[in-house]
């Protein structure tokens, strides 16, 4: 098993985006315009989020904190990594939840973390 890679932080004025901060009927479509927003840490402030559709995290994303935040919703599963560059997707604490995003209830399958 290799080590996970070392992702720098970042300024959080220019590097991080706040998943409430972007436009959207719902939290999907906000959630979705954060990822896409070219940003390397995207952050969930501590409250739910309703998930009503599989979320792509792109290749600029590099560190996803979901800082206690609950993820519910219909959506399975939640979030589907841009496969070509899942090694390089910083993770959120255990090498499980690096490739499940477990700690957050979102639901994976091998296809969906697999590089």
């Amino acid at each position: 098993m290799k080590d996970v890679p070392q992702v720098p932080w970042g300024d959080i004025e220019t590097d991080w985006a706040n998943v409430n901060n972007y436009p959207g009927a719902n939290a999907t479509e906000r959630i979705q315009n954060a990822l896409n927003s070219g940003k390397s840490t995207i952050y969930f402030p501590n409250k739910t989020y309703s998930i009503d559709a599989t979320l792509t995290i792109p290749a600029t994303v590099k560190r996803i904190n979901f800082m206690y935040a609950t993820l519910m919703g219909n959506a399975s599963p939640k979030f589907r990594i841009d496969e070509k560059r899942f090694r390089s997707v910083a993770h959120a604490g255990s090498e499980y939840d690096r490739q499940c995003f477990s700690s957050i209830r979102a639901q994976c399958t091998p296809h969906d973390y697999s590089g």
